[in-house]
């Protein structure tokens, strides 16, 4: 079944699994992640579904050291993150695996 959940713009992605949406904006883009996210909020609402915003988290991926970098700002009420679960994954900020690690037993 193909869905009507589409990006507002094509360099954007949107990731579903299941009942879970991941948004992914590069850095140089026409359209922003406040734009997208008001895009799927508008489709959620048109379709009768909530959004759980308590559950929706931001991550901005970097580079750990550079000089000029700066945090864009939060949309709304959600909460920006240096690490967030996906699927079963830990994703950092800096792509490094040191949370993953951690949670592993070996």
């Amino acid at each position: 079944m193909k869905s009507d959940l589409q990006v507002v713009f094509r360099t954007n992605e949107i990731i579903k699994f299941a009942d879970d949406i991941s948004i992914l904006v590069p850095e140089n883009t026409d359209v922003g992640l406040d734009v997208e996210f008001r895009h799927v909020s508008k489709w959620a609402d048109i379709n009768r579904l909530t959004l759980n915003t308590a559950k929706i988290k931001e991550i901005v991926f970097r580079r750990p050291k550079v000089k000029y970098f700066h945090m864009p700002p939060a949309i709304d009420s959600i909460e920006q993150v240096d690490c967030c679960k996906l699927l079963g994954v830990f994703f950092q900020f800096s792509l490094k695996m040191d949370s993953q690690l951690h949670m592993c037993k070996i």
